[in-house]
């Protein structure tokens, strides 16, 4: 099975390549150094922390807010 791996050599230069599983060393692309597989953070956001989905708390929020909104109308309708 082939999967995209990152490897770095002692030049410093990175890439990505698809190889066999199981591949851990490769030869530079841009200098003919050995470039061995690395692990690396992937590059993800989940939803909710970019603040572009509405969360279950951000829901809350607002149906709180609606009804406090609520209650003063009732309370000062009554006051009247």
């Amino acid at each position: 099975m082939r999967v995209i791996e990152e490897f770095l050599c002692a030049g410093g230069h990175t890439q990505e390549n698809l190889v066999e599983q199981g591949i851990s060393v490769i030869e530079c692309n841009v200098c003919g150094a050995w470039a061995t597989k690395v692990r690396s953070i992937p590059n993800f956001t989940l939803e909710g922390v970019t603040g572009s989905f509405p969360t279950a708390a951000d829901r809350w929020v607002k149906d709180r807010a609606l009804r406090l909104k609520q209650e003063e109308k009732m309370i000062d309708s009554h006051g009247e």
